[in-house]
């Protein structure tokens, strides 16, 4: 179970704790969400940066957790980026497999 650390609306601590799925199911403004707001919104526009994910972004919703949170952290990404997806099974899977098809 993972536990998220509840924030205010100007991001503070409110010193409460709540599980993850409670927090995205009511909307609950928590430390994860905001930490990648803050991180964008220094970075929009004057410096680059890579993010790397195994989800899709259509899911990025439910793992940001909250709406609004959400909109603000893709529009900013999304606006001026570059997107590569790589389709197909994964190399570390494959060499897996030959490996003890071998060993």
């Amino acid at each position: 179970m993972e536990y998220l650390d509840i924030v205010d609306e100007n991001g503070q601590p409110t010193g409460q704790v709540v599980e993850r799925e409670y927090a995205h199911r009511h909307g609950i403004r928590h430390r994860t969400s905001h930490v990648w707001l803050l991180i964008i919104e220094d970075r929009h526009q004057r410096r680059s940066t890579m993010i790397t994910s195994q989800i899709p972004v259509k899911d990025w919703y439910d793992v940001i957790g909250e709406k609004t949170i959400a909109d603000a952290v893709l529009d900013r990404i999304v606006h001026h980026s570059l997107r590569v997806e790589l389709f197909g099974e994964s190399i570390r899977k494959r060499k897996s497999k030959s490996e003890n098809a071998y060993g």
